[in-house]
């Protein structure tokens, strides 16, 4: 029902936003890989109501994309040819912004190339190169048209996941992969700067206003557990202790595949406060984990937090959206 009412296999029509959203909220029960391809473009504001603006829309972004590749990557060269693999330590790429571009070659290059074969986007090591380039071209650019945010580690762990998505569903419905790299790249610029996201990478240095932010973690378990809301109280546990990368980096370091993507589409069909319950999919985990914390210290819990395993994210998702509503309802009976 989710492939009709998105009119995925139509031409025309008008998409009913409420219809979609009740559809995906039930679950995406689908291996069909267009499904979250064109539903993460819809819920992040990328394609129109309208289904037949749907093929030019991608088509402009695709050609928007590539006029920016040509100013900010000279055409002296191909970044995708480019072979830095000789070279011991990375900082003269021949770009303009150097300095971001080390830190994003260094960051990119770091990630195992397990984390790309595994998740299906390289067949092989071989492969792996010509996509982490691409990631990191992705990256780049956004650093430069997003100079507000620039580029801050661990902004390569979550475009991974919407480059998997997109490379999997262009691969079933031929387009190539420049217009994957092209459409990642609106995927992620969205989900930075239009979820409130971004913002805890700019509030990186000031801790007081990040450590508000979570404080909201506090809230929730308060409104929804009064026992655990006391043990970290008189713990003195800080949610930033623990949960500032479950939260910045979406649980991309927890779940990878459908369990992450199951907890991705929670999120992204929140219309607003999409961060804010990022932070009720945090207290869920802690409602869940209760009893390996109960009885046991400060430094005990914290390992244990920092170093959680992946849970059944089925339940986790039930368990959010009751904190998310106990939360609301606490909130506006004060």
């Amino acid at each position: 029902m989710l492939a009709k009412s998105l009119l995925i296999d139509e031409s025309s029509g008008i998409i009913n936003d409420g219809v979609v959203r009740d559809f995906a909220a039930q679950g995406i029960r689908t291996t069909d890989p267009r499904i979250r391809y064109y539903l993460w473009q819809f819920l992040l504001h990328l394609l129109p109501n309208d289904r037949s603006k749907w093929e030019s829309t991608i088509k402009t972004r695709f050609e928007q994309y590539f006029k920016w590749v040509k100013i900010y990557f000279p055409d002296t060269f191909d970044w995708l040819e480019k072979d830095f693999s000789s070279e011991k330590t990375v900082k003269d790429f021949g770009l303009k912004n150097d300095s971001i571009m080390t830190q994003i070659y260094g960051d990119v290059i770091r990630m195992p190339n397990k984390a790309f074969i595994d998740c299906g986007i390289a067949k092989n090591e071989e492969e792996v190169s010509m996509y982490a380039k691409r990631i990191q071209r992705i990256l780049y650019l956004f650093s430069n048209l997003n100079s507000a945010y620039s580029y801050t580690q661990g902004f390569n762990e979550i475009v991974l996941p919407l480059y998997e998505i997109v490379l999997k569903a262009n691969r079933v419905l031929g387009g190539d992969d420049d217009l994957s790299e092209s459409i990642t790249f609106f995927l992620f610029q969205n989900l930075v700067t239009g979820t409130g996201l971004g913002d805890l990478f700019t509030m990186e240095q000031d801790f007081e206003s990040v450590n508000g932010r979570f404080k909201v973690i506090n809230k929730m378990i308060y409104f929804y557990d009064k026992d655990l809301y006391t043990l970290f109280n008189n713990l003195e546990i800080d949610p930033l202790q623990f949960a500032f990368p479950w939260v910045t980096l979406l649980f991309t370091q927890i779940y990878t595949g459908e369990s992450l993507f199951h907890i991705w589409d929670k999120f992204l069909l929140k219309k607003v406060n999409v961060l804010e319950y990022a932070m009720a999919m945090a207290s869920a985990h802690l409602i869940e984990v209760k009893s390996c914390l109960i009885g046991h210290n400060f430094n005990e819990i914290l390992e244990f937090l920092q170093n959680i395993p992946p849970l059944d994210v089925t339940t986790i998702a039930v368990l959010a959206e009751d904190v998310w509503t106990q939360y609301c309802n606490g909130i506006k009976s004060k």
